[in-house]
């Protein structure tokens, strides 16, 4: 009973990862579009472009994984795979994504005024927590047998 226990809160940290790294997206996205730079908005820059491009390819891959997890637990099927798959990718994509967020914010992310700084926090202790990328990827090997 620990076991599902765990699982479950497993997978619910990694939808509340998901929620978070969305969160920070749209933030992201909104200030580039608001920020003028150099007689431009910080958007047309096209590393700016690729900053967010690549925060919704780590988000999109975290909300799949988590949906597979999730679904899997929910129907009762074995799921030790998924679930490690899932927190793996989603807590360190997680951290991507809040720094790439950062690189787009400027110093005014670490600031009282925005929020960036609470999401990068969130990131940086929960991609510990219940297991850090190494410990998923020991416990995935384990559930392929190795």
């Amino acid at each position: 009973m620990l076991e599902q226990t765990l699982q479950q809160v497993r997978i619910a940290r990694c939808a509340e990862m998901v929620g978070g790294a969305q969160k920070v997206l749209e933030m992201s996205a909104d200030h580039t579009k608001e920020r003028i730079v150099f007689d431009r908005p910080l958007g047309s820059f096209p590393v700016i472009q690729h900053y967010i491009a690549s925060m919704v390819m780590d988000i999109d891959g975290s909300r799949f994984l988590t949906y597979e997890a999730a679904w899997r637990f929910s129907e009762g099927m074995s799921c030790g795979k998924e679930i490690a798959m899932a927190k793996a990718w989603t807590s360190e994509a997680y951290r991507r994504v809040t720094a790439l967020g950062h690189q787009i914010y400027g110093g005014i992310g670490f600031t009282v005024e925005s929020d960036m700084h609470l999401y990068y926090r969130r990131a940086k202790a929960w991609e510990v927590t219940l297991g850090d990328g190494n410990y998923e990827r020991e416990a995935l090997a384990k559930e392929l047998g190795m």
